[in-house]
């Protein structure tokens, strides 16, 4: 559907931008807040606002086109910290926000569905701006995952989540829920890994008056509080085999049948999964059917973790700080960039949960008004320690410390690689207390590769 588009943007690149996206006809620039109000008259169907637009504050120019008679739809472009603002400005008339920079494509979409919406077309997405800017970063790998999210979210496909634990796989489950048609419907969560396997079924199914002693009564199951709305399957690799084989049926069905029923019922919902597991190699192992895996990877996003777009850590934290703040009543910490470097070069290996930790402690404990590291949680300043030693020591071997100068290269390298995989798996181990399972997760790597490493260092320093 055509469309015009008035962009009003400060910024020259944007609007050559919004001109080559959208094509001169279609659209109408402004680089000030009178050149906006000019060009009202020409009855665009989308504003593209710009926070920063000189003239007037957002507020006073949201309110001026909110007062037309025919008004259009207002999109606002923000920065990461204009959020609490942009949600203000939501609750005044905006229809939403795009994050800078813009991302052409993106924009496309979301102006296509407000345009969609103005004219009477049916729109899948009734709070999309709202729930893709709650999937919070900067960093490339972010904004891929937003732009899928909008994709998909009007849809009814099965969608996998895959990331490591505490990475947001259920934020990213919520956001498709709340972009969808469903989005008035329940959300229902269920952690596979916190219910026995013995309970699973008639948790997730419910069960019928008689079903076993102590059902006195019937007792509707998790599916049955989803209908009509989102099911969300977190750690979905934990399903023992007999759950697996239900589940399947309710995929490719609809079908369940509560414990002690005699007949299926049938139920509609989308099915959202989420794993910290490689399920192929689940498959491999035989603890995970394919059948099931294919059902739920029609989509599939993927979280990468923390320490893998350190870019997001200051974002992050500035948001968390942000929030908790307000909830305690102090003033906002000032996040300086010294502190934000030190700590974008951590690991995190509880992701964004440790994070999220870290921020509430900060935001009630330091007495600010900025954030310095002895304000951190006492375990998270051990961690930098210990960081700071590592970069220290990377710095000496840079240097050509153990280098074998003596052996053919390809020997040379390789016992190299030897002391580096022997000290990164030390340390990671150290960070963790000896836990290997834990160092296995903050190192991406499983427990029989870090065992590996640890003999095969061994063996080559055992005299021969």
């Amino acid at each position: 559907m055509s469309c015009t588009l008035l962009f009003a943007s400060p910024s020259e690149r944007e609007r050559r931008a919004a001109v080559q996206a959208f094509g001169e006809k279609q659209v109408v620039l402004a680089s000030s807040a009178a050149e906006l109000l000019l060009g009202l008259p020409t009855e665009p169907d989308v504003v593209v606002l710009s926070i920063d637009l000189p003239g007037l504050s957002p507020a006073q120019l949201l309110s001026r086109i909110l007062a037309r008679e025919n008004p259009p739809a207002v999109l606002l472009a923000i920065e990461s910290m204009d959020r609490s603002e942009a949600l203000e400005l939501s609750k005044a008339g905006a229809a939403g926000w795009v994050m800078r920079p813009l991302d052409a494509e993106l924009l496309a979409w979301k102006v296509q569905r407000l345009v969609d919406q103005r004219h009477g077309a049916p729109s899948f997405t009734p709070a999309l701006a709202q729930a893709v800017g709650g999937i919070v970063g900067s960093s490339a790998a972010m904004e891929r995952l937003r732009r899928m999210v909008a994709r998909v979210a009007g849809t009814d496909l099965s969608v996998l989540i895959t990331g490591e634990s505490g990475t947001g796989k259920e934020v990213v489950a919520r956001a498709l829920h709340q972009a969808s048609l469903r989005a008035a419907k329940p959300f229902v969560p269920v952690d596979c890994a916190a219910i026995p396997p013995n309970l699973m079924e008639s948790e997730l199914f419910g069960y019928e008056k008689g079903a076993f002693t102590g059902a006195s009564s019937r007792r509707a199951g998790l599916v049955e509080s989803a209908r009509e709305g989102t099911f969300f399957l977190d750690e979905v690799g934990e399903l023992e085999a007999g759950s697996q084989v239900k589940l399947l049926r309710l995929l490719q069905e609809g079908a369940y049948r509560p414990v002690g029923a005699t007949v299926e019922k049938q139920v509609n919902l989308r099915v959202l999964a989420a794993t910290n597991r490689q399920l192929e190699s689940r498959i491999a192992e035989g603890g995970f059917r394919a059948d099931l895996f294919h059902r739920l990877n029609v989509v599939r996003l993927h979280l990468p973790p923390l320490r893998e777009r350190p870019e997001d850590v200051a974002v992050l934290l500035r948001h968390f700080l942000d929030r908790f703040s307000a909830e305690s009543g102090r003033p906002p910490l000032i996040l300086g960039a010294s502190i934000a470097a030190t700590l974008a070069a951590y690991a995190w290996p509880g992701n964004v949960r440790e994070l999220v930790n870290c921020a509430r402690y900060v935001a009630n404990l330091a007495p600010g008004p900025e954030l310095t590291l002895s304000d951190l949680p006492p375990r998270l300043r051990a961690a930098l320690g210990q960081v700071q030693e590592v970069q220290a020591s990377a710095s000496s071997q840079a240097m050509g410390v153990g280098v074998r100068y003596e052996l053919p290269y390809k020997e040379a390298k390789r016992a190299w690689l030897s002391i580096f995989e022997f000290a990164y798996v030390q340390h990671q181990l150290q960070a963790h207390d000896g836990n290997v399972s834990r160092a296995a997760r903050a190192c991406g790597m499983d427990r029989k590769s870090i065992q590996r490493l640890l003999k095969r260092a061994q063996e080559q320093d055992e005299p021969s």
